[in-house]
């Protein structure tokens, strides 16, 4: 007989293995929930005075944002070694596609981090670097997906 969430009245517990999968879908919440603080920040061909100002009036909110982002990267490199763990069970010896599957996951994680960490230069220091670099971080965090979009294909 399979164990429910309720057993006569009384909850049972779920074991941790059978809860890490949810850790996909935290990320999920994470990473949406961060770019909803984040808002919409200025195209990269956006005029340098036009960065600044976003990043000036923002930067607390977007500090935020990339702390949320950061928690997202986590869970979600939590989630790759639970599917290399269920993978790497089904799989068998010599676990290439499980072994794969969860370094698509690290370069997943690590290219969000990336993505946050630039805007989160950005919004920490505008106003103490020239513009230029405001705007230059500005940039590479709105085009320097590279690393998140190889990790998921």
């Amino acid at each position: 007989m399979t164990q429910g969430l309720y057993r006569l009245g009384q909850m049972t517990t779920i074991p941790p293995a059978r809860r890490a999968p949810l850790t996909g879908v935290v990320a999920v919440l994470l990473l949406v929930g961060s770019l909803i603080v984040e808002g919409q920040p200025p195209d990269a061909d956006a005029a340098t005075e036009d960065v600044v100002r976003f990043y000036s009036e923002n930067d607390a909110r977007l500090l935020a944002a990339t702390l949320i982002g950061g928690l997202a990267a986590a869970f979600l490199i939590w989630f790759g070694g639970s599917v290399f763990a269920t993978l790497g069970r089904a799989e068998g010896d010599p676990g290439r596609v499980s072994a794969i599957a969860f370094g698509g996951f690290l370069l997943a994680g690590a290219g969000s981090t990336m993505l946050f960490g630039f805007g989160f230069a950005a919004a920490r220091t505008v106003g103490e670097v020239p513009a230029e670099v405001t705007q230059t971080l500005s940039v590479l965090g709105a085009l320097f997906a590279a690393p998140f979009v190889v990790g998921f294909l």
